[in-house]
């Protein structure tokens, strides 16, 4: 191993070993100014590069990293919208997890870079500060290319979940190239962990936070150690610990969440959750998970703005169903029996409904739960003739089997609720 490190490469041998010719290579290019866009890609044709993609925000990156197989990412940190930088090589390296061939270069025009990204629990492969010089971005891909051929033998022991082999290369890295230690201790912890030796694993990163107390990854993955030894109280000193260090570390929250849930503390679980989404709202799976604990807690005010952003979010995609409209509706039906004069609340509901209406028209089930829906709300604030609109319109889909019908005993009470049926001895 040591033999094959030293052995010195041309650049167009490291680049070849990775994915073959430059000109094979696919680049994905994201900034938000156009300008800064065609320097990037000319500096990469330059290089002879051949493949290469420009994006000007990060919602359309996420749905290109998602569609494509990147070789190599060039990504500005400030995109002037809700997401950054970080956020895009946190997703990159999610979705990336399994084949670690993706390089990830940040660019960015803060010069602190470089001490705030030690303590992130997914580091760039490299970064670069602007303004910069030609040359200065050749070295800088340059060195990249040699750091992802230096840890190929690694990559490809993960690929082949040979985790004894993938730890003792990372120790044999760390000692040939010490500028690599932050990343040969994330992959020997990664080891250990894969194999289940969460003590060990434990062991490792508590040695790391002795000596790297700034280092937030390595509290973090401490918690996870934690949980996985169901040390839930621990778990959760070590999250906060991390949290103290970056407040930007998404996932540390989530499983913070988790932790106190462990713990039945479900008020912590559902403020880190408020907390997280402080900070990135746009989260589709935490925002699902804050509105049911929202719901446990009956706390229907967060659980209404939760909600209100899920389906906001999911709208005109495959994920808007309809139980998210119901859950919205059953919670914006909770508030108005608190504030039945609420203008704003009931065209809330108005607008949930229609929308609910729409994409459940050719649904007899959606069809005629958005009606128990409407005729709950018109009962909870009294309005017993408006109520019994609903039920006639909603009978008359019924009978025409465009919305699906009630048993025998569940329409015999609705109909007692409206005053229709007369109670007999």
């Amino acid at each position: 191993m040591s033999d094959v490190l030293a052995t010195e490469f041309s650049s167009r041998d490291k680049s070849q070993f990775f994915h073959g010719e430059l000109a094979e290579q696919k680049v994905l290019i994201i900034d938000d100014l156009s300008d800064m866009r065609i320097l990037l890609k000319s500096l990469m044709v330059n290089l002879g590069y051949g493949i290469i993609d420009t994006i000007p925000t990060a919602k359309r990156a996420f749905e290109s990293i998602r569609t494509n197989q990147y070789d190599l990412i060039l990504c500005d940190y400030n995109l002037g919208e809700e997401f950054n930088g970080q956020h895009i090589l946190e997703y990159a390296r999610r979705f990336y997890s399994t084949s670690h061939v993706c390089s990830f270069i940040m660019v960015t025009a803060d010069t602190t870079y470089e001490n705030v990204v030690g303590v992130m629990e997914y580091e760039p492969d490299g970064y670069l500060v602007k303004p910069f010089l030609p040359n200065a971005f050749q070295r800088r891909i340059e060195r990249v290319i040699e750091q992802k051929f230096n840890f190929s033998q690694i990559d490809k022991a993960r690929a082949d979940k040979n985790y004894e082999l993938m730890e003792s290369l990372a120790r044999k890295i760390m000692q040939d190239f010490p500028q690599y230690l932050s990343l040969c201790l994330k992959a020997i912890g990664e080891s250990l962990t894969k194999r289940g030796l969460f003590k060990q694993a434990r062991e490792h990163y508590f040695s790391i936070t002795e000596d790297k107390p700034n280092y937030a990854w390595a509290y973090f993955h401490l918690a996870l150690c934690g949980l996985k030894l169901e040390s839930h109280s621990l778990a959760i000193e070590h999250f906060k610990q991390t949290l103290s260090l970056n407040k930007h570390f998404l996932s540390a929250y989530d499983h913070l969440a988790t932790a106190y849930e462990a713990c039945e503390e479900i008020p912590l679980a559902q403020k880190a959750l408020i907390d997280v989404l402080a900070i990135s709202s746009r989260s589709l799976e935490r925002n699902i998970r804050l509105g049911k604990l929202s719901l446990k807690l009956n706390d229907w005010e967060t659980a209404e703005v939760t909600y209100s952003r899920v389906i906001r979010y999911v709208r005109d995609t495959k994920k808007e169903t309809f139980d998210r409209y119901y859950v919205h509706l059953r919670v914006l039906t909770k508030l108005i029996e608190q504030r039945p004069d609420d203008s704003e609340l009931t065209e809330k509901f108005r607008r949930s409904l229609f929308r609910l209406r729409t994409i459940a028209k050719d649904n007899p089930v959606a069809l005629s739960n958005s009606y128990r829906a409407e005729l709950q709300r018109y009962l909870i604030i009294e309005q017993l003739e408006d109520a019994i609109k609903v039920w006639r319109e909603w009978d008359i889909l019924i009978r025409s089997q465009e919305a699906a019908p009630l048993n025998h005993l569940q329409e015999l009470n609705l109909k007692r609720k409206l005053g229709l049926v007369i109670m007999t001895l």
